[in-house]
């Protein structure tokens, strides 16, 4: 099979960060994906969390249909590679850029949503 397009799926993309070499993108369809900027097309999609959550306290307006604890609203990259992946429900969790499937980390400290801007 030969994938013409692809892109996330439900509600909006919330986060978008570049390292040296690729674009990350994360939103409310529950999924992380890396994108190959030279060739345009998405090399990995990882999937934030199967867990369902809901808010602490508030949470962000959105047209997605997944649980607050799988949109994401926003993600950052370090200069040592990890990807921050903040949650609806304000979790944020620490994976590698190398292996976005993998948690290295969880933060659970927020009482509320967050978002990157």
């Amino acid at each position: 099979m030969n994938t013409l397009m692809e892109s996330h799926n439900d509600g909006e993309v919330w986060g978008l960060d570049i390292d040296n070499a690729n674009v990350f993108t994360s939103g409310d369809d529950n999924q992380v994906k890396k994108w190959d900027p030279i060739s345009r097309k998405c090399v990995e999609t990882a999937i934030i969390t199967e867990e369902v959550r809901k808010a602490k306290k508030n949470r962000a307006s959105t047209l997605g249909r997944h649980p607050p604890s799988q949109m994401s609203r926003g993600l950052a990259i370090s200069s040592t590679g990890d990807l921050a992946i903040c949650a609806n429900d304000g979790r944020v969790y620490i994976r590698s850029t190398e292996d976005m499937n993998t948690n290295r980390f969880e933060l659970t400290d927020s009482d509320e949503w967050m978002e990157v801007a």
